[in-house]
């Protein structure tokens, strides 16, 4: 869809005819873009739903829109992408989480690995701020999950249905099977954190049926082997258009 600015309403704020706008939306709605009583908005609920609507009234704490059009898109729906990343240092995984959500990806696992650089349970609200961010400005009406940390081995029990890929510079360990993804999947593909992962734990998530994804012939950074290789599993699935 071409840009249009999308508002986000808490699902259990849509009711059969009208929307309400709480916290910070409505306070973006009214005291920073000035909308009025009238003036159409697009909200969405982040699961897949997206409203046409027109300001009916403005109360102190709630912004009411009364619902023209509701669309649902199911495009995004029947293949999900999951990135499970080792987590790197410093700011990278925010990186991974606003450009993840700009392409399509279903949902962001932290994983603790031997070479984890980074505490993250500290920052799970803000990536859910920033995935939620990403959401409205892509224009997309579905919400990434943002997961809670698991360490490298309890991972592998979350994603138990999902069919495995694992990018590693030293993944020939791993069976390269050719790839045949389709549109009705659930996959997941494991990113190492700077150092990559251990021979253990890349032996360990082989076993476990982990596929090797190559992603070229050069080393590359975490959220570079991120977006790489979700661009490659989404167009895989005829996800990129």
């Amino acid at each position: 869809m071409s840009h249009v600015f999308q508002f986000y309403v808490e699902p259990h704020n849509v009711q059969t005819s009208r929307i309400c706008l709480q916290d910070a939306e409505f306070r973006h709605a009214v005291r920073v873009l000035r909308r009025k009583n009238g003036d159409p908005i697009i909200a969405v609920d982040g699961k897949g739903n997206r409203y046409y609507t027109h300001i009916a009234d403005i109360q102190e704490n709630c912004l009411y829109a009364d619902i023209d059009r509701r669309e649902w898109n199911d495009d995004e729906f029947g293949f999900s992408l999951y990135l499970a990343v080792g987590m790197p240092r410093g700011q990278i995984f925010d990186w991974v989480v606003e450009k993840g959500t700009e392409i399509g990806v279903t949902g962001f696992m932290p994983v603790r690995t031997k070479y984890s650089l980074s505490h993250v349970d500290s920052k799970i609200d803000r990536w859910r701020k920033m995935a939620l961010s990403a959401m409205k400005q892509s224009g997309r009406a579905r919400l990434p999950e943002i997961m809670n940390i698991f360490d490298f081995k309890d991972s592998f029990k979350r994603f138990q249905d999902c069919a495995m890929y694992i990018a590693h510079e030293f993944s020939g360990k791993c069976e390269q099977s050719p790839l045949l993804i389709n549109n009705e999947q659930n996959v997941v593909l494991y990113i190492g954190p700077e150092s990559g992962f251990t021979q253990e734990e890349l032996l360990y998530a082989c076993r476990l049926g982990a596929q090797n994804l190559g992603l070229g012939p050069f080393r590359l950074r975490t959220e570079t082997a991120a977006l790489a290789g979700a661009i490659k599993l989404l167009a895989m699935a005829g996800r990129m258009g």
